[in-house]
């Protein structure tokens, strides 16, 4: 026997509605499939089709046709929901008033034998607290049968996350967007007998009676005996199950939701399994993982938590970068000043120049006049001076007399000028070339202005 655990009551059911699932219905012969998928905006059906003769036909045979249509359809690695035949489990709401979540396995453990006729050795069940009652839904099968349904889906290929029951999957697919009608109701849904013929359930909800489940023989008198044990009034109207179910916002050509409700809402139970009633009767290490994106809501909240962290713990280095942009704005302002400054400094050095070329042409003056003193000073009569050209590095002069080579060492002498030679000497007549040196003598530099610069 199997016990399972209590199904997941949040408040973010809309949030946590997103996955892939696939849902497997017998049908007599046949398999009924459908593939849906799960967001927040809703439920859409992304294909459907039906294995016929599955229970003739080699499980090799119709596992890779089932296979190639999960494929195709990106759901070959979900586990699928398979919806046990209406009359293999035995369904019974039992009240569990007073009793603690702690001792709610051991009280069904207690009872659940006299909840079955079948062998006590070959009975599986599985139970699930019904959310906002005081009573567990108990689901129990022959373990033979479900062990059979799981070697030939594991023979075919084919992974089983869950072997579940229709209640089950119709009370999880009507609260997945929505809430049932508080006064209750009593809905039918389409069904299939062992030979393949027609046939329908009774599924009904109320606030006297949590769960109501039965086969349905389309007599008034079942209808009048449902309504009266949900305590419904005898006029109360006999609703299709696909109304209770969120509608597919798209589903393929040809679907059509009334006639394939019991696979469509074992596929939205195996899409959203944390949102669903554990109503597995598959022993536990048979069970296959379902979609990847069942995760993906934990996921995403576990990524907006390390977000939150990582800007709780980037906190300080924000202010410090704030500070360091303020920072970086004063220094910016004061390079500004720093760089007129410097353009002052260098207006100042350029004038500094000009004085000191300004300075250097008054010497000029003063140094020829000097030059011309000493010349004069050091040719005495009767020698003279014919012509005199000066410049600012040398003096070339001509004149006569009749000591000519006596006045080079003679001016050689002035600490005035440096390095005379003595020119042609033609009788009387001299040429004397020497350099100048002194203050006021020398090239002067002009100062560069900023283009040559």
């Amino acid at each position: 026997m199997a016990v399972t655990t209590q199904p997941l009551n949040g408040g973010f059911r809309r949030l946590l509605s997103w996955g892939t699932g696939v849902g497997i219905q017998p049908a007599g012969p046949d398999l009924h499939v459908v593939v849906s998928r799960l967001r927040p905006s809703g439920a859409s059906v992304a294909g459907a089709t039906r294995i016929a003769n599955f229970a003739e036909r080699p499980s090799t045979e119709w596992g890779a046709e089932l296979t190639t249509f999960l494929r195709k359809h990106g759901a070959a690695h979900v586990g699928a929901v398979l919806l046990l035949p209406r009359g293999s489990v035995t369904v019974r709401p039992v009240p569990m008033a007073g009793v603690a979540d702690a001792d709610l396995a051991s009280a069904v453990l207690f009872q659940v034998d006299a909840l079955h006729p079948y062998d006590e050795t070959d009975a599986v069940f599985s139970w699930a607290r019904l959310t906002g009652t005081d009573n567990v839904l108990v689901g129990i099968a022959q373990a033979s049968a479900v062990a059979a349904y799981s070697a030939r889906f594991a023979e075919a290929g084919v992974k089983l996350a869950s072997v579940s029951y229709s209640a089950a999957a119709f009370h999880t697919a009507a609260r997945l967007y929505r809430t049932p009608p508080a006064e209750g109701f009593l809905a039918t849904a389409a069904s299939a007998d062992a030979h393949g013929e027609a046939s329908w359930e009774l599924y009904g909800e109320s606030p006297s009676r949590p769960v109501f489940t039965s086969g349905f023989d389309s007599t008034e008198r079942m209808l009048a005996m449902a309504r009266a044990d949900l305590r419904l009034p005898a006029d109360a109207e006999l609703l299709g199950i696909e109304r209770l179910m969120p509608a597919p916002v798209s589903a393929p050509e040809g679907f059509e939701l009334r006639a394939a409700a019991l696979p469509y809402a074992a596929s939205l139970v195996s899409a959203a399994p944390r949102l669903a009633l554990q109503a597995n009767l598959l022993p536990e290490a048979q069970r296959a993982s379902g979609s990847t994106w069942m995760y993906a809501p934990t996921a995403v909240l576990g990524a907006l938590l390390v977000i939150a962290g990582g800007l709780l713990a980037a906190q300080d280095s924000y202010q410090d970068r704030l500070y360091l942009k303020r920072l970086n704005t004063e220094i910016a302002s004061l390079e500004k000043q720093a760089q007129r400054a410097q353009k002052l400094d260098a207006d100042a050095a350029d004038m500094r120049k000009k004085v000191e070329m300004l300075d250097g042409f008054r010497r000029r003056s003063t140094a020829d006049a000097e030059a011309l003193r000493e010349i004069t000073a050091l040719v005495p009569p009767p020698a003279w001076v014919s012509n005199l050209t000066m410049s600012r590095t040398t003096v070339n002069m001509n004149g006569e007399s009749d000591q000519a080579a006596g006045l080079v060492e003679t001016l050689d002498k002035s600490p005035l000028f440096a390095n005379t030679a003595l020119g042609q000497v033609s009788g009387q007549n001299f040429s004397l070339r020497m350099g100048r040196e002194g203050a006021g003598t020398g090239e002067v530099e002009a100062p560069k202005t900023e283009a040559q610069k």
